[in-house]
Protein backbone atom coordinates (compact mmCIF):
# COMPACT_ATOMS: atom_id res chain seq x y z
CA UNK A 1 0.00 0.00 0.00
CA UNK A 2 1.23 3.92 -0.53
CA UNK A 3 -0.09 6.04 2.07
CA UNK A 4 -0.36 8.60 -0.40
CA UNK A 5 -3.48 6.91 -1.73
CA UNK A 6 -4.89 7.84 1.51
CA UNK A 7 -6.72 10.64 2.34
CA UNK A 8 -5.01 12.65 4.76
CA UNK A 9 -7.93 11.74 7.77
CA UNK A 10 -7.41 8.00 6.60
CA UNK A 11 -3.41 8.76 7.13
CA UNK A 12 -3.27 10.71 10.33
CA UNK A 13 -5.75 7.47 12.03
CA UNK A 14 -3.51 4.63 10.03
CA UNK A 15 -0.01 6.20 11.72
CA UNK A 16 -1.81 6.88 14.66
CA UNK A 17 -3.13 3.51 14.83
CA UNK A 18 0.02 1.41 13.78
CA UNK A 19 2.29 3.50 17.05
CA UNK A 20 -0.36 2.70 19.38
CA UNK A 21 -1.61 6.24 19.92
CA UNK A 22 -3.99 8.28 21.15
CA UNK A 23 -5.28 11.41 19.41
CA UNK A 24 -4.14 13.00 22.63
CA UNK A 25 -0.48 11.48 22.23
CA UNK A 26 -0.34 12.65 18.44
CA UNK A 27 -1.27 16.12 19.11
CA UNK A 28 0.97 16.50 21.86
CA UNK A 29 4.11 14.40 19.45
CA UNK A 30 3.58 16.96 16.77
CA UNK A 31 2.27 20.06 18.24
CA UNK A 32 -0.96 20.68 18.13
CA UNK A 33 -4.63 20.08 20.01
CA UNK A 34 -6.29 17.22 20.64
CA UNK A 35 -9.41 18.52 19.02
CA UNK A 36 -7.05 19.69 15.90
CA UNK A 37 -6.55 15.55 15.46
CA UNK A 38 -10.42 14.51 16.19
CA UNK A 39 -10.74 17.19 13.38
CA UNK A 40 -8.71 15.60 10.80
CA UNK A 41 -9.49 11.99 11.36
CA UNK A 42 -13.10 12.74 10.76
CA UNK A 43 -12.48 14.82 7.94
CA UNK A 44 -13.47 18.20 9.00
CA UNK A 45 -10.56 20.02 8.62
CA UNK A 46 -6.96 19.51 6.28
CA UNK A 47 -4.02 20.88 8.37
CA UNK A 48 -1.50 23.72 7.21
CA UNK A 49 1.64 23.23 5.31
CA UNK A 50 3.75 23.54 8.50
CA UNK A 51 1.40 21.72 10.76
CA UNK A 52 1.35 18.88 7.73
CA UNK A 53 5.17 19.28 7.72
CA UNK A 54 5.67 18.38 11.29
CA UNK A 55 3.53 15.43 11.00
CA UNK A 56 5.63 14.03 8.23
CA UNK A 57 8.70 14.57 10.27
CA UNK A 58 7.02 12.67 13.22
CA UNK A 59 5.76 9.56 10.76
CA UNK A 60 9.78 9.90 9.09
CA UNK A 61 11.22 9.86 12.98
CA UNK A 62 8.93 6.67 13.70
CA UNK A 63 9.65 5.28 10.94
CA UNK A 64 7.26 5.10 8.66
CA UNK A 65 8.07 5.52 4.82
CA UNK A 66 5.10 7.58 2.90
CA UNK A 67 5.93 5.36 0.00
CA UNK A 68 5.59 2.12 1.08
CA UNK A 69 3.78 1.17 4.21
CA UNK A 70 2.65 -2.36 4.93
CA UNK A 71 -0.85 -2.28 6.18
CA UNK A 72 -0.51 -5.41 7.91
Amino acid sequence: MNIKELKFSDAVKFVRMKLGLSQTELANAIGVSLPTVSRWENKDREPRMKTLGKFYAFCREKGIDFEEVDSE
